[in-house]
């Protein structure tokens, strides 16, 4: 059983000394393998305590409560647990999205479950930085795109020069984009287009001035 366990401590000790990818928690995908092997050495050992002190049935079957008590624990609260991921504004907008040209690039924040990317599947300039990064993408070159978008949304000429650059079609203003962008939606209902617009969210055609 120790001949067996040592490629899986191997692997947590490599995992203590090295990264194996730009996001340093990315480690504990390695250690799931070693903690797979923990568990089958740890039960073997009570097993045999079981057969060889009989006296220790009630301290094993505790312990062995134990081990289980976190996972059970965390499955009991992921299933009394409920998270809107998309409000009806936003499926509304990504059904939208949909209809418009298959190859539209779009302007929108950087949030995770943006919904003109997750219903609608198109193409936006910059996506979630922590996907991004986390996937070997240079930080330096994130916040360069990242500048830009945020000079795209303050609107005047120089946003029109990058919208044109970038090859931007349409430009989507919801409330990240406003609170964490700072979007300028008076610019953008005077010099473009608007396609779509709920109490919410709002898609402009970028059209050139």
């Amino acid at each position: 059983m120790r001949l067996f366990f040592l490629p899986f401590l191997a692997l947590m000790i490599f995992c203590f000394l090295f990264i194996t990818s730009p996001n340093d928690t990315d480690n504990i995908k390695l250690m799931y393998y070693a903690y797979a092997g923990a568990v089958v050495v740890i039960s073997a050992w009570m097993a045999k305590l079981i057969v060889r002190y009989r006296k220790l049935q009630s301290i094993v079957g505790l312990a062995v409560l134990a081990c289980i008590a976190s996972g059970v624990l965390s499955i009991v609260k992921v299933a009394v647990m409920s998270w809107r991921i998309f409000s009806p504004e936003e499926i509304e907008v990504g059904t939208f999205a949909r209809t418009l040209p298959a190859k539209s690039l779009f302007l929108t924040g950087q949030n995770h479950n943006q919904p003109v990317l997750c219903f609608a599947g198109k193409s936006i300039v910059l996506g979630y930085d922590f996907w991004i990064v986390s996937h070997g993408y240079e930080r330096s070159r994130y916040d360069a795109v990242l500048r830009d978008l945020k000079k795209m949304y303050a609107g005047g000429p120089q946003a029109e020069a990058l919208l044109q650059k970038y090859g931007v079609k349409y430009v989507y203003i919801g409330p990240p984009e406003r609170t964490e962008l700072h979007a300028n939606s008076g610019y953008f209902d005077t010099h473009h287009a608007v396609v779509f617009r709920n109490k919410e969210m709002t898609i402009y055609e970028a059209r050139a001035l």
